[in-house]
């Protein structure tokens, strides 16, 4: 650190609470009683359980105001890479909840972390999708998340919103801004095409390999839609303003091959609900 530089109380705090995560991570690690083997990560995307984790973790108090006592919902939650580093953050006042249309990572979760920690809730949702779950009974068009209105004080997803056409995109931020209280944060990660990803694409340069156009949206695979689909800035910022959200801030990733910094490899959507 330079000379003379000071530390605002906020980063001091941050650098506190994320070496303390880090300590819990790494007693985890060791002991291995919570990362879950390969055969269960690889599925949900692989990358590392803990530094994923712990990376969305800063997004969360930088960007969404997380404190102690929140009350978080995560969208699609996996095998609990987001989970993970707030066990050691969350007061007995704070509360996750997670659901996921795959049931092996619920049933994971579920037996190696909300044992420890009561206030951690998994649960499936038996919603269809081709390539997760293609059993699922209930549309993703019409879902409804299984939680009370205004129940959350922050709503996340992340590699959720990647894999859904638009009207199943509408109906999630919409069901998003249903739980959420007023005023509460959501955050959500996305593939958005604009002006700059669309020349990055025309040039080849997109991680994704979004090669082929659909109905209102992207992908990278005709036999394989879902894998990965892209949708229009300016479909996200009308879905989000049409469902009772503020003014929605957008913080480009690195997919698309663009000049940095970035704060993720997707994008992040990032707006508060209204408290009118």
């Amino acid at each position: 650190m330079k000379k003379g530089m000071q530390l605002s109380a906020r980063q001091r705090l941050k650098i506190n609470l994320l070496k303390g995560v880090h300590a819990v991570n790494k007693l985890c690690l060791t002991a291995n009683n919570i990362a879950p083997p390969d055969y269960l990560s690889t599925p949900y995307g692989g990358g590392s359980y803990f530094e994923t984790g712990l990376h969305f973790f800063t997004h969360f108090l930088d960007l969404c105001d997380l404190k102690r006592d929140s009350q978080l919902l995560d969208v699609g939650c996996g095998i609990g890479r987001m989970a993970m580093p707030l066990t050691a953050f969350l007061n007995e006042q704070g509360r996750y909840e997670g659901f996921d249309i795959m049931p092996l990572g619920i049933d994971y979760c579920a037996r190696h972390i909300t044992p420890s920690f009561a206030n951690f809730n998994f649960q499936a949702a038996d919603v269809f999708n081709a390539f997760y779950n293609p059993e699922g009974k209930q549309s993703v068009e019409t879902f409804r998340f299984p939680y009370p209105d205004a129940s959350f004080d922050i709503v996340f997803s992340t590699s959720v919103l990647t894999h859904l056409a638009p009207p199943a995109i509408e109906n999630y931020i919409r069901e998003t801004a249903r739980v959420l209280k007023p005023g509460g944060k959501c955050l959500h990660t996305c593939f958005m095409l604009n002006v700059s990803t669309l020349e990055a694409i025309r040039l080849k340069r997109d991680a994704p390999g979004f090669r082929y156009q659909m109905e209102g949206f992207m992908t990278s695979d005709l036999h394989n839609v879902e894998d990965a689909i892209a949708v229009p800035e300016q479909v996200f910022r009308s879905i989000y303003r049409e469902t009772g959200f503020d003014a929605l801030e957008v913080y480009p990733g690195s997919w698309s091959g663009g000049a940095g910094p970035h704060l993720s490899f997707q994008d992040l959507c990032v707006a508060a609900k209204g408290k009118g």
